[in-house]
């Protein structure tokens, strides 16, 4: 039987019929306390540097997550994060002068590095939107954490291109914009993955990209109550594209930081 145009992908131990949320499951199998990965695993890609790894955090759906800043002999020297799937296997995002890329390794011990593609940063990438008025029903308590919930959404183009496992390459990129808000000492918002979704629609990374993948990603709000979109495609004519400000970008799957820097669009930064 063909697969629908789109469809979500079930992970993890958090599902209700075919839709995968990571927050509010009424009920979760328990899972066992989380155990950091050996510094033996990703030795290769940090060098001279030493990984300095932040609070392990364990997911609903049985995957965990780590991540920090490399340190080496004149300060920081790039940053990973690191996320165990539950049967063991490891996906590492690494950014490191010289040596940027995803790391794989499956849970039989194969490992797979993947260098990103470079993209030029400055390149144009926004689509720029009216703001919208937006108005709090209360204002936070001090030092409460305010919670930014994405669907992420891959094409299947772009999942055998890079052949990642898609559940860990969102919570990637999540951790990833979450640890540049700590180092920029910002610890009152945070991301947080509120499913994903596969289509085999071919979404290229372009502006009618873009508004495809809002328009497909947007109309499932009353199922994951999101916040905002990320597409993850192929193709096309830049790292990522977003709307300025915005909560939709697509993002080029060949590459681990277009999301964070589509990010910065959405919330109004220019370049």
């Amino acid at each position: 039987m063909p697969l629908n145009p789109l469809y979500k992908v079930i992970a993890g131990t958090c599902a209700l019929s075919w839709v995968l949320a990571t927050t509010g499951c009424a009920q979760v199998s328990s899972v066992e306390a989380p155990v950091p990965v050996s510094a033996d695993v990703y030795a290769d890609q940090t060098g001279d540097s030493r990984f300095e790894p932040g609070a392990l955090q364990q997911q609903a759906s049985g995957y965990s997550v780590q991540s920090g800043n490399l340190l080496g002999k004149q300060g920081v020297s790039g940053a990973m994060v690191v996320i165990r799937a539950p049967d063991g296997a490891v996906t590492v995002f690494v950014d490191r002068e010289g040596n940027r890329g995803l790391l794989q390794v499956d849970a039989s011990g194969k490992r797979t590095f993947t260098p990103d593609v470079e993209f030029d940063p400055l390149q144009l990438d926004t689509v720029e939107d009216k703001p919208q008025e937006t108005r709090l029903s209360a204002l936070p308590a001090p030092g409460a954490v305010t919670y930014v919930d994405a669907l992420v959404g891959f094409t299947t183009q772009a999942l055998a291109a890079r052949e990642v496992d898609p559940y860990a390459f969102a919570l990637g990129q999540m951790e990833w914009v979450n640890l540049s808000l700590r180092n920029s000492a910002v610890r009152n918002i945070e991301l947080r993955l509120a499913g994903i979704l596969v289509t085999q629609e071919d979404i290229p990374v372009t502006t009618a990209g873009l508004s495809t993948w809002q328009q497909r990603l947007t109309a499932l709000r009353s199922s994951y109550r999101h916040d905002i979109n990320a597409g993850f495609s192929v193709g096309g004519d830049a790292g990522g594209w977003a709307y300025r400000p915005g909560y939709s970008s697509v993002n080029s799957i060949h590459g681990t930081s277009p999301f964070k820097h589509e990010m910065g669009h959405n919330v109004g930064g220019a370049h």
